[in-house]
């Protein structure tokens, strides 16, 4: 995968995941900060495009807000970052989400979820992010993801 200069849109990203490789598909309310630092993590941590594949999917921000990251997202080499197209409260409620839930992290081997991990708003510490990239290198090496 290369690196994008641009924001995609979510029907790009979910017309690849699951093929021939394991992929971390991170949804995200709200904030563009929080998909930076999480896009980042992964890229610089985990993903390498082979074994792994990145995807972050933010709900509820504006493109524009998106696109004032472009340096960040240009920077990338492994991990994809696109607008959600619906609401997240559409998506989560869809899915039995709690609504408190603010970050949603899947670990998928092909089609199948291997994890599923959620985070609320004040959840998601630097330290919880180093985390999620270290379980996703561990995961792309072959190894299981750790159970909380």
């Amino acid at each position: 995968m290369h690196a994008r200069q641009r924001v995609v849109n979510e029907e790009r990203i979910v017309a690849v995941l699951g093929d021939e490789v394991g992929d971390m598909l991170v949804q995200q309310v709200g904030h563009a900060a929080t998909a930076v630092r999480i896009a980042k993590a992964l890229d610089e941590n985990a993903v390498d495009g082979e074994k792994l594949r990145g995807f972050v999917v933010a709900y509820d921000v504006a493109r524009s807000e998106l696109q004032n990251h472009k340096e960040t997202w240009s920077g990338l080499k492994h991990v994809v970052v696109g607008k959600g197209r619906s609401s997240a409260k559409d998506e989560f409620e869809k899915r039995g989400v709690d609504p408190k839930v603010q970050t949603l992290v899947f670990f998928l081997d092909r089609k199948d979820i291997r994890e599923m991990r959620s985070f609320g708003a004040e959840e998601l510490t630097e330290a919880k992010i180093a985390e999620i990239a270290a379980d996703a290198a561990k995961f792309a090496a072959g190894d299981a993801v750790r159970k909380e």
